[in-house]
């Protein structure tokens, strides 16, 4: 459970994080580099940031990856 807050705030939190997927991706980074590239600091003091930072980024490059395809 959450507020409409916590709802805002986790949008937010993806958008940017496909935003930093997205650019550093096209710029020809491999996914171990986005994964040691991309931080949000601004996010750094939720719980389980650390933790779940690489597989978000992981789930976003992956996502990426089937949006070109179906595009191709």
């Amino acid at each position: 459970m959450g507020t409409h807050g916590d709802v805002r705030d986790h949008r937010r939190y993806v958008e940017a994080l496909y935003d930093a997927v997205l650019s550093v991706a096209r710029a020809g980074k491999s996914l171990d580099q986005l994964k040691q590239s991309i931080s949000l600091p601004k996010y750094a003091s939720w719980s389980q940031y650390k933790a779940w930072l690489p597989l978000n980024i992981e789930g976003v490059y992956n996502r990426i990856k089937l949006q070109r395809r179906a595009t191709n």
